[in-house]
């Protein structure tokens, strides 16, 4: 025991007689020791942080958990189907079109929305709401506030599809937003002009012309945590039962426009009418929803190549 005792006596005065010694390179290793620590600790807290941000900005702007399109739309009796559902929490239609817009004197490809109550909703960033048919949101990531006031035009060279789903062509930027559909800078594509979208613009329903919703867009009454296996579950759990159902819906609302034209699944396949293709997306095909669970990833991984950085400098120190 007094040995043991005399070896560590020795050791503790070894140890300060080399601290004081190289005072100054103990400094600086103890000094990157404690920038490794705090840089892993802040990225990982980041990390956790930008979560429970996205977390809670997706819940309370209702952001779909199935967005679903077919190439016939959707009217309101479909909507009733996907209601009835038990698993179901928020249900809702809306409108969108592709469209060559000018602004100033620029004409780019622009996605116009239909303002929604349930799902998906915006959030104001400056101005206010729409309060007439002509008046829009526009894009906070594009636009600043000196651009309210100033107006968007839908031109003559969109085609005569595009121009008849709108009841007006020139909408007034009232106020700028941002929306859950587009969480990165990524506006999407399209089949018109560059086919990359430029921007989007929120406008109210009565905007548009058509009964034909563009999509469906649903919640579910479960949750759980974004980007965890959990939710991964969830949404499998019921995208065969969803799935099921819009190929049903769609199926149905073509048989009735056969029979509304008096038409004939034969003579609909002479004259070249395909049955409708359906699409049933979830979260993980929205690309800004994708991105960020990558930007968030990144962070993290980050977080552990800064302790690496720091020991190799470290050693460096140490080397006479």
């Amino acid at each position: 025991m007094r040995s043991s005792g005399k070896r560590m006596r020795a050791i503790m005065k070894m140890t300060v007689r080399t601290i004081r010694t190289y005072f100054t390179r103990f400094m600086a290793i103890l000094l990157i020791v404690a920038l490794s620590a705090g840089f892993f600790a802040g990225l990982k807290i980041t990390t956790d942080a930008m979560l429970n941000t996205g977390e809670n900005y997706l819940a309370d702007q209702k952001f779909y958990d199935f967005r679903l399109f077919s190439t016939i739309g959707f009217d309101k009796a479909d909507i009733e189907k996907f209601e009835a559902l038990g698993s179901v929490d928020s249900v809702e239609g809306a409108y969108t079109v592709d469209a060559l817009v000018k602004y100033k004197d620029k004409v780019s490809p622009f996605k116009l929305h239909s303002l929604t109550e349930k799902t998906n909703l915006v959030s104001l960033e400056a101005g206010r709401m729409p309060t007439a048919t002509n008046e829009c949101l526009a894009d906070v990531d594009q636009y600043t506030e000196d651009d309210i006031g100033k107006t968007f035009t839908v031109v003559d060279e969109n085609d005569e599809g595009v121009r008849s789903q709108l009841e007006i062509t020139e909408f007034t930027i009232v106020g700028l937003c941002n929306s859950p559909l587009y969480l990165g800078l990524d506006r999407g594509t399209t089949s018109i002009g560059s086919g990359t979208v430029s921007s989007f613009i929120y406008i109210p329903e009565d905007a548009f012309l058509t009964d034909v919703f563009t999509e469906i867009n649903l919640t579910l009454k479960e949750s759980a945590e974004i980007y965890s296996e959990e939710y991964d579950e969830l949404i499998e759990s019921y995208e065969g039962e969803i799935t099921a159902l819009t190929e049903n819906v769609v199926e149905a609302h073509y048989e009735n426009i056969l029979a509304e034209y008096h038409i004939t699944p034969e003579m609909a396949e002479a004259l070249g009418m395909e049955s409708p293709s359906v699409y049933v997306l979830t979260r993980n095909e929205n690309a800004g929803y994708a991105s960020f669970e990558n930007d968030t990833a990144i962070i993290g991984s980050v977080a552990y190549i800064f302790p690496i950085f720091f020991i190799a400098i470290a050693i460096l120190v140490c080397v006479p």
